[in-house]
């Protein structure tokens, strides 16, 4: 067997062992760490065990069909915006940039640049 299904089967065994919650956060959170397409087999493998993932299913659709962010690829503003904001630091770049992604998980209606903008100065020092 190779690596990638190795890897595979390993991540879906250990996602296995958290159920997924009936919340869009809860959704968004788990795709953040998976790709969709292994969030699709860890979805088959709990309806395989009898859990009822009709909710869940159609949630992961929505999430999916409106575009919410989960992953920093998918977040409305870049390091190179941050960089034009001001924040020069590499590090302060990706903290930044992890503090805007962790809020959009939970907002997604905030994952516009004026909004991130915002909150990226906000969390600027005096």
């Amino acid at each position: 067997m190779d690596n990638k299904s190795i890897n595979l089967i390993t991540t879906l065994l250990d996602e296995l062992e958290t159920p997924i919650v009936d919340d869009f956060t809860h959704i968004r959170h788990r795709l953040a760490r998976l790709t969709p397409e292994v969030f699709r087999l860890l979805m088959r493998m709990f309806k395989a065990y009898g859990e009822d993932m009709s909710n869940i299913c159609a949630k992961f659709e929505t999430i999916l069909k409106e575009g919410h962010c989960i992953s920093l690829r998918t977040l409305a503003i870049s390091g190179d915006d941050l960089k034009e904001m001001g924040i020069t630091d590499g590090r302060e770049i990706r903290r930044t940039l992890e503090a805007l992604f962790n809020h959009v998980i939970e907002k997604p209606e905030d994952n516009t640049p004026e909004a991130l903008a915002r909150l990226a100065l906000s969390t600027l020092p005096a």
